[in-house]
């Protein structure tokens, strides 16, 4: 039998991604299966939210250009 399992994955911090139906890149704060907290910049302005993980995928690194996150 198949067995089919939910569609998530764990990001690594400074990851560059993207909601699965399109926004601006976004950088990977941090992350579990359940939900990543993301970093971007817009208007001059340093934006964060939390997402549902499976929500998110990596973004285009040519095309991406997301706020650096420094350890």
């Amino acid at each position: 039998k198949l067995k089919l399992e939910a569609n998530s994955m764990k990001f690594n911090v400074g990851d560059v991604v993207k909601l699965k139906s399109g926004s601006a890149a976004m950088t990977v704060v941090n992350s579990t299966d359940e939900e990543t907290s993301l970093v971007w910049s817009k208007d001059l302005e340093i934006r964060s939210t939390t997402v549902a993980t499976g929500t998110l995928v990596l973004a285009p690194q040519s095309r991406a250009q997301a706020y650096v996150v420094e350890r």
